[in-house]
């Protein structure tokens, strides 16, 4: 069993990543810089969960076979780049928030540019911050897509699985959630305030409860 198949039946909207051929990537643009990233598909952000035959398909005709791409769709993958400060960043957040995330999540890929992938559960009801300043080189992400594990990097190496299986994701921890959640504005009277005790989804709940009166 391929990794990209523990994916998919676990439930994860995967699809296709171009390979290369001689250091270009095969999309047929010579300048794409989107070497082992560049979906295969134009609307990726509508990738539906394949059904069994259509992932067969997919599979047997080497669709996967340099690299696939996973929806960020459900969850919260915390996305480490050393490159850009993220090992500095990680170690703030761990300090932070008290929780050494590379060992609590159930699900974390080192990725092939030595950086990591740490998955978590979201469900996406509240919007998420997606950077923060205070933790350089991390993106978090509940939306677009990672490279699963598996595929190939521009640098040779591969992302690989580094603890635990797609299928044992467990929910984003409350910490994370509080720090990451999007906090909206209240206007009360002739002032402007950022309620940090409501969500915008409490909001939605509490307006529904609001009578329609014709005037």
């Amino acid at each position: 069993m391929t990794i990209v198949r523990d994916y998919f039946e676990a439930g994860y909207k995967v699809f296709g990543l171009h390979g290369t051929t001689k250091g270009l990537c095969n999309c047929g643009n010579e300048k794409c810089e989107a070497l082992l990233k560049h979906p295969r598909v134009s609307h990726w952000q509508h990738t539906p969960v394949w059904s069994s035959e259509q992932f067969d398909v997919m599979e047997m005709t080497g669709q996967f076979l340099t690299g696939f791409g996973v929806l960020c769709e459900g969850y919260l993958i915390i996305d480490i780049d050393p490159r850009n400060g993220g090992n500095e960043g990680y170690d703030q957040l761990v300090k932070d928030t008290g929780i050494d995330y590379k060992k609590d999540s159930e699900f974390v890929v080192e990725t092939g540019g030595g950086g990591w992938h740490i998955y978590y559960k979201h469900d996406g009801a509240e919007r998420l911050h997606s950077h923060l300043k205070a933790y350089k080189g991390i993106d978090f992400k509940s939306s677009g897509f990672v490279v699963g594990a598996g595929s190939l990097h521009k640098s040779g190496n591969t992302y690989e699985v580094a603890e635990g299986f797609p299928d044992e994701v467990t929910p984003l921890p409350v910490v994370l959630f509080d720090l990451l959640v999007k906090r909206v504005a209240v206007k009360t009277g002739n002032f402007s305030a950022v309620e940090d005790s409501v969500t915008e989804q409490e909001i939605n709940t509490y307006l529904s409860f609001v009578p329609n009166i014709d005037l």
